[in-house]
């Protein structure tokens, strides 16, 4: 049972020696990029609408 679950440690070790690191580090890039617009419009739309309140309450 030992060798058998070594055996699989050792195909997923082998599996992500050849995984090209140059596609995932360009991904990780444009997905942080994405994020970080996300947190921009997040964060315009959250003063827009603290700066409408302030203006319109009573």
């Amino acid at each position: 049972m030992h060798e058998f679950i070594m055996g699989i440690g050792y195909a997923i070790l082998n599996y992500f020696r050849t995984f090209p690191v140059e596609n995932l580090t360009d991904a990780l890039s444009i997905v942080g990029v994405g994020m970080l617009g996300i947190f921009i419009v997040t964060g315009v739309i959250i003063l827009v609408v603290t700066l409408l309140n302030k203006l319109f309450s009573k």
